[in-house]
């Protein structure tokens, strides 16, 4: 175990002597969480004043970080750009480089540890190796996110609100990504803008555009010219630019509208799968 963490011997023990792994079932990510623990017991916050060489009972910070762990490398997010960021304020995981970047930007101005959690893993000896998520849910994910440019967590937001089925992907779903990315944290005026957090929901009006997306591109008068107006009550499909003009002109009165342009979108978007390499093992 000391030799897979590429730690002292007495770091293991310390580990086990504190309850942070099970020294009767040790197992690939409890080699990384040693592996954490060794290098969090050794920092020394600013302002902190004693030798880091003492030993002493692990910190709150640091059972919130190591549990923090623990959850990143169970997660189904879990891949080899998985990090955990520790502070003396929390931890938080990030799976993929866009959270990444947005999350050291938020905390420019703290003082935070970084841990490459997902490299750790991936880099594992026989037989502590961690075993991802299969291919049809893991991967295909990471494939449909790229292709939408958007981030990976957006497309587990949208699992969890049951507007996507992860073990189903498609090239619509590259779609529906590109139209949330468009409506998530817009704030209508007289509306009260309420930032969600990367696992909670969409606020209704969001959900019924994405509901709208969904039909729009299974209907069969999908074209080019499909688009779907949301407004904060109501989201409508057009298919022609005639049927786009009336509306506007009818119905919309002095309503503020955003426009998703489904059909060019679709019209421009390949099939993501065609080009991915096949699973391995």
């Amino acid at each position: 175990m000391a030799t897979a963490a590429d730690v002292n011997t007495r770091w293991v023990s310390g580990a086990i002597n504190e309850g942070l792994v099970d020294g009767s079932a040790l197992e690939g990510e409890d080699v990384i969480v040693i592996r954490s623990y060794a290098f969090l017991d050794r920092v020394v916050w600013p302002g902190e004043r004693r030798d880091p060489k003492d030993s002493r009972q692990t910190a709150l910070w640091q059972k919130l970080a190591l549990n923090t762990v623990r959850d990143a490398l169970t997660s189904p997010e879990t891949n080899p750009d998985t990090v955990v960021w520790a502070s003396k304020e929390g931890a938080v995981s990030t799976h993929t480089p866009q959270d990444a970047a947005a999350y050291a930007a938020r905390t420019s101005d703290r003082t935070v540890v970084k841990l490459p959690v997902g490299s750790w893993a991936a880099a594992l000896p026989h037989p502590f190796e961690i075993r991802y998520a299969t291919r049809d849910f893991d991967e295909d994910t990471r494939i449909v996110s790229r292709a939408a440019g958007t981030p990976l967590s957006l497309l587990h937001r949208l699992a969890a609100a049951d507007l996507t089925d992860l073990h189903r992907l498609s090239t619509h779903d590259v779609i529906v990504l590109k139209a949330a990315a468009s409506l998530d944290g817009v704030a209508w005026s007289q509306t009260t803008f309420t930032t969600t957090g990367l696992h909670q929901g969409f606020a209704t009006w969001v959900s019924a555009a994405l509901q709208a997306v969904r039909q729009a591109l299974t209907h069969p008068e999908l074209s080019i010219h499909t688009s779907v107006w949301a407004t904060p009550n109501v989201a409508v499909v057009t298919h022609t630019t005639g049927d786009a003009a009336k509306w506007l002109i009818d119905d919309l009165n002095d309503q503020p509208v955003i426009r998703l342009p489904v059909g060019a979108w679709a019209h421009n978007t390949s099939d993501p799968f065609l080009d991915a390499s096949p699973a391995v093992g």
